[in-house]
């Protein structure tokens, strides 16, 4: 059987999403995914959020926020890449981790610590 090359591309991009998602276990933490509802083979990168309020610009499905046990973590998804157009929230999470189903999210902000 020969592989063509079309077989070998996504692995390359895989690797990557593996090698820059930021590990989350027991800090703050954004993890964004390009499905709906955080499924684990959909996770794009994560990120531990601040409390500048600074506009992610990143399009997804869902999020999933997990605070660190003594402050919260909480995402604002938006419909444009301006950070203008709320689609919802998905509330303040201080223990475990909540995943909020955007469909057609485009950008974020997301809070710890404030």
């Amino acid at each position: 059987m020969k592989i063509s090359q079309s077989y070998l591309l996504p692995l390359p991009l895989l690797l990557f999403r593996l090698t820059y998602a930021k590990d989350c276990s027991g800090l703050a933490c954004v993890s964004v995914y390009s499905g709906s509802n955080c499924a684990n083979g959909n996770i794009e990168t994560s990120y531990q959020p601040t409390c500048a309020g600074n506009c992610y610009v990143y399009p997804f499905g869902s999020l999933k926020v997990q605070g660190d046990g003594i402050y919260g973590t909480n995402c604002a998804a938006y419909s444009d890449k301006n950070c203008q157009n709320p689609l919802g929230s998905t509330g303040n999470t201080v223990f475990g981790t909540k995943c909020g189903n955007f469909g057609g999210g485009q950008s974020m902000k997301c809070y710890y610590k404030c």
